[in-house]
């Protein structure tokens, strides 16, 4: 047997392939893989190639790398396919699939060249695998694997067994169809909690101005800092219809998020629930049964991943909900805000008196290409704020890719807003971001996080649209809110502010909480155990 003939009868060849052939396709195919994929596909790779260096068993080898073939055709289908890698929404997509429409989609989208790609990849593993041996460690390198190899599956059963995460812990499609699954259950508990708790509250909830018809839209952005907006001041024009409409907003140019992190940000924007008062989330009411139990009808739709616990359970309480990702198979490359829109105009045109529209945009969440179609790809020049001098290529693209996506919520924002303007009623429209960005503005980091936060990752945009009969018929709520368009206000409170925006009279609401009442008080803004306005705040 020739050196190469030994090379490819190993079990260390055939792990190559079968793993790694899947990733190198991915990145063929799809627009962003998460790095997180490639360290875990090359820890199950030292894993599996350590058990092989110590047990001799053939059979079970071959069992091993049968699951990972399966599950890398699987992914290897799902990129060719859509262009995207498995998410907990495509897995949502797929649930809600049914028979005929899962014919629609072979004839739509079985095409040969896709066909040929995973067939080579199914025979050619196929062959390895039947071709492959097992070698006891006999270097001193391939002991050095075994060792690496077992402290990596310690590592990988703790992320597994006691921290559940399944989600770039096991590779590809088996990681995220764990994490589904978990997800579901997660989900599906605290939905049913949430509504046990909205079905025991019993204090009585009402609206202002009933005899009349309103009209509310509550739309959340995705990683906006107000730092790159023309609206607040930014260099470059990213919001000229925002602009269009600055003499009819209300511009609160000192608001922060609680978190620079969705999920503890959002459950806390959207419930009763704060960072001062330590309601517990399950005994919280959110913005959408406070709407519910007020009377009004209510949507949710959403550009977002539906499996994301508290928010899914949020959403799920709305009487109308709609996952634009379930449209398109889960896949977030090229999926834009706009395609919202239809469901948005639907909300509109309900007979209903009454209604409250929840929105949830992808915004500028990375990769922010992704976030715009290419014709809003308007800045592409080397002028740009930096905290690197000279920024690098990198920095510029990011910085112009950023702003771009900017742009794109900016056209997307005024578009609803446009839509609502041609409603009859008491109507209005409060728009802001579940937390900020750092884009290389004022340090040498790109994303958010709360390991090392900046003032950027906080510093979001908070904008509320009021119509005429808004403005007439609340004019103490509307001035009052004037008055505090720069008074300090930390989103953790926007379940407030929303409420009384929105006239809802609750014993959950406090009026001392809310800058549309004139009792608000600014409270410490304390993130991360730290204030804001001593730590953070740009002077």
């Amino acid at each position: 047997m020739t050196h190469l003939q030994k090379l490819l009868s190993t079990t260390f060849f055939a792990l190559l392939f079968v793993l790694f052939t899947p990733l190198a396709i991915e990145h063929g195919f799809a627009e962003f893989v998460r790095e997180g994929e490639t360290n875990s596909r090359i820890a199950w790779f030292l894993i599996l190639l350590a058990f092989a260096y110590s047990h001799r068993n053939l059979l079970i080898h071959r069992i091993m790398l049968l699951i990972f073939l399966i599950s890398g055709g699987m992914d290897i289908a799902y990129a060719t396919t859509f262009g995207g890698v498995f998410t907990t929404a495509s897995f949502e997509a797929l649930a809600l699939t049914d028979p005929h429409e899962a014919g629609e989609f072979l004839q739509a989208y079985g095409k040969l060249t896709n066909i040929l790609i995973i067939t080579s990849y199914v025979l050619l593993s196929c062959f390895f695998i039947w071709k492959t041996r097992v070698y006891r460690a006999q270097t001193r390198t391939q002991k050095t694997f075994v060792t690496l190899g077992f402290i990596l599956l310690a590592i990988v059963g703790y992320r597994i067994v006691i921290m559940q995460k399944f989600h770039d812990t096991i590779p590809g499609f088996m990681g995220t169809a764990a994490s589904y699954f978990r997800g579901t259950g997660d989900v599906q508990a605290e939905i049913t909690a949430r509504k046990l708790m909205v079905t025991a509250y019993q204090q009585p909830i009402n609206a202002s101005d009933t005899d009349t018809a309103q009209t509310y839209i509550v739309l959340i952005g995705e990683s906006l800092t107000r730092n790159h907006m023309g609206l607040y001041g930014y260099s470059r024009d990213t919001t000229p219809e925002l602009n269009k409409l600055q003499n009819e907003l209300l511009k609160f140019d000192n608001t922060i998020s609680s978190h620079a992190q969705t999920q503890p940000s959002l459950r806390n924007a959207l419930t009763q629930s704060s960072t001062q008062n330590k309601i517990a989330l399950q005994d919280a009411l959110s913005l959408v049964d406070l709407a519910n139990k007020a009377g009004f009808k209510t949507w949710w739709i959403s550009n977002q991943q539906p499996l994301r616990a508290t928010l899914s359970a949020i959403a799920s309480s709305a009487q109308e909900t709609q996952f634009i990702s379930n449209d398109f198979h889960g896949v977030e490359n090229r999926r834009y805000d706009s395609f919202m829109l239809p469901y948005v105009e639907k909300a509109l045109a309900d007979t209903s008196a009454h209604k409250v529209i929840f929105i949830h945009m992808m915004g500028s969440h990375l990769q922010y290409a992704n976030r715009y179609p290419e014709d809003f790809a308007q800045f592409s020049d080397y002028n740009v704020s930096s905290f690197i001098t000279p920024p690098t290529d990198r920095i510029v693209n990011y910085i112009n890719q950023y702003d771009n996506s900017v742009r794109y919520t900016d056209y997307f924002v005024g578009q609803v807003l446009n839509k609502l303007k041609q409603q009859q009623g008491i109507n209005a429209a409060l728009f802001f971001s579940d937390h900020g960005e750092e884009v290389y503005q004022s340090m040498d980091f790109l994303g958010h996080g709360p390991d090392n936060p900046s003032h950027n990752m906080f510093e979001i945009p908070l904008l509320v649209w009021t119509s005429p009969a808004y403005q007439q018929t609340r004019a103490t709520t509307y001035q009052t809110m004037q008055q505090h368009v720069s008074a300090p206000f930390m989103l953790d409170d926007l379940y407030q502010f929303a409420g009384s925006i929105m006239g809802i009279h609750s014993a959950t609401l406090i009026p001392e909480l809310s800058p549309a009442d004139p009792a608000y008080t600014a409270k410490p803004r304390i993130v991360y155990n730290r204030n804001y306005d001593e730590v953070f705040k740009q002077r």
